[in-house]
């Protein structure tokens, strides 16, 4: 079922998290944007050191809602994509499922909205992941050449922490007599 994951979903996931990714380790240290540090460290958290070369880059964009990276992994060619839900999923034609790929048919695209509406309502900003393999000969070039027929991998939720100013704006507002909801 979506929300139970096998130890080789886990692995697809977390390697579209780590190499669709823009965070870069350098001196030990990792560098980027707080929510690329954070996939990126739970990614080598659960993978290892597992390295890949990008080969093409699709860089976020705020219409597609998503990125994808054409990685080589172990000797192997993939597209991988991570972004909005809504988005990601509108480009799977396919999910893993019981350690194989299964049709992502209305019945699945329900259940995985349910996951990540369930996801959402806990408080978590929520991110999708997919990826399939890049055929022999094929370029994936372009857009429309990479980001089809993906296999969704999963989501991840992430929580943002309160910013440490919050405290004291949400204290002046209860003075100035707003209440706060």
């Amino acid at each position: 079922a979506l929300g139970v994951m096998s130890t080789d979903a886990r692995e697809r996931l977390f390697t579209v998290a780590l190499h669709c990714n823009n965070a870069k380790e350098i001196g030990g240290e990792i560098k980027g944007e707080p929510t690329e540090i954070a996939l990126y460290r739970s990614a080598r958290d659960t993978l290892g050191n597992l390295s890949g070369k990008t080969l093409r880059e699709f860089p976020f964009d705020s219409e597609r809602k998503r990125m994808s990276t054409v990685t080589t992994v172990r000797g192997r060619t993939f597209v991988l994509t991570k972004g909005a839900p809504e988005s990601v999923l509108s480009v799977c034609t396919s999910c893993l499922r019981n350690g194989g790929t299964a049709p992502f048919d209305d019945r699945l695209k329900q259940q995985a909205s349910d996951l990540f509406h369930g996801l959402m309502d806990k408080g978590l900003r929520v991110l999708a992941f997919a990826q399939r393999e890049v055929l022999a000969g094929e370029d994936p070039a372009n857009l429309n050449a990479a980001e089809r027929d993906m296999v969704f991998a999963g989501f991840i939720g992430l929580e943002d922490p309160p910013r440490p100013e919050v405290p004291e704006a949400l204290r002046k507002c209860r003075e100035a007599g707003i209440r706060i909801i």
